[in-house]
C-alpha cells in the first residue's frame, strides 16, 4: 500500500454516535483512519434497514480506494474525488443485489488532511464545520431542496431550519451513476478544529451552539463530542446524531 504523505501538525480526534430518541435503529456510520488523514461519516437511508447497509458499505468502500490510490499518484482533492465516486458505484452494485436494498443510498462527507491542507468531500446534507481563531464556518453546502430554495432567495435560513421539505436531499451516494461529491481545499493552520456531523446534529443545534460546547470543552475532544451527542438529545434527539472532531497542531 502507498504510504500517505506526512501530516505536518498532530493531529487529535475523536467521534461519537447515537441513536437518538427516536428512531429504533442508527443508520449513520463513522470511519477514522488517522495513519492516512481520513476521516468519513455517513448518514443512510432506505427501507428495511437499509441505509445501516449503505453508510457501512459507502465508507469502507471510500477508505479502500484512497487507501489503494497512495499520496503522490494524484492530488489530495482527486483522491478523495475518486473515493467517494468510487462509493457511489459500490452502493448501487450492493443495491441490485436485494429486493429489500433497492433505492438504499446514503450521504457522505470527508475530511482528508495531507501536509499543510485539507480536502473537504461531500454528498448530501452531513456537514463539515471548522473552528479558527473563535469563530466557527461552515465549509459544506447542504444538497438539499431547503438549500436550494435559500439560494434562490425563495426561503431564508429561518424558514428552511422548520421547512416540512428540510430532509429532502437533492444528492447522494447510491442513488444513480455518476453522481460526484463537491470537493474544497483549504489550508490548514494549527489550532484549526474541524467538525464532521450528520443533520441530527446540525438540524437541531445553532452554530453558536456547536461553537459553545467546542470552546468549552477546552480541547477534550471525546468531552466535546459527547456535549454534542448529548445537547442534540436535549433539543428532542428526533435523529440519529454523529460527530467527528479532528484538531490539528493542538496537544490537548
Amino acid at each position: 500500500m502507498p504510504a500517505a504523505a506526512p501530516i505536518s501538525s498532530p493531529v487529535r480526534f475523536a467521534a461519537a454516535t447515537d441513536v437518538g430518541r427516536v428512531r429504533a435503529h442508527n443508520e449513520d456510520y463513522h470511519l477514522l483512519v488517522p495513519e492516512a488523514g481520513l476521516f468519513l461519516l455517513a448518514d443512510g437511508m432506505g427501507g428495511h434497514n437499509a441505509g445501516e447497509v449503505a453508510s457501512r458499505i459507502a465508507l469502507e468502500a471510500a477508505q479502500e480506494y484512497f487507501l489503494a490510490s497512495g499520496a503522490g499518484e494524484m492530488t489530495l482533492a482527486e483522491r478523495l474525488d475518486a473515493a467517494l465516486q468510487s462509493a457511489n458505484h459500490r452502493v448501487i452494485q450492493e443495491s441490485r443485489l436485494s429486493a429489500e436494498r433497492e433505492g438504499m443510498g446514503t450521504t457522505v462527507v470527508a475530511l482528508a488532511l495531507e501536509k499543510d491542507r485539507a480536502a473537504i468531500a461531500h454528498m448530501g446534507d452531513s456537514r463539515v464545520y471548522r473552528v479558527r481563531d473563535g469563530e466557527i464556518e461552515l465549509l459544506t453546502e447542504d444538497h438539499s431542496l431547503v438549500q436550494e430554495q435559500v439560494r434562490l432567495g425563495l426561503l431564508t435560513p429561518a424558514e428552511a431550519l422548520v421547512s416540512p421539505y428540510r430532509n429532502v436531499i437533492t444528492r447522494a451516494c447510491g442513488v444513480m451513476e455518476g453522481v460526484a461529491p463537491d470537493i474544497r481545499m483549504e489550508s490548514l493552520r494549527p489550532g484549526d478544529t474541524f467538525l464532521l456531523c450528520s443533520d441530527g446534529l446540525s438540524n437541531l443545534l445553532s452554530d453558536q451552539q456547536l461553537l459553545s460546547i467546542l470552546t468549552e470543552t477546552k480541547g477534550d475532544l471525546a468531552r466535546a463530542c459527547h456535549g454534542l451527542v448529548q445537547a442534540a438529545n436535549d433539543e428532542g434527539g428526533d435523529d440519529n446524531i454523529t460527530v467527528v472532531v479532528v484538531a490539528v497542531g493542538t496537544s490537548g
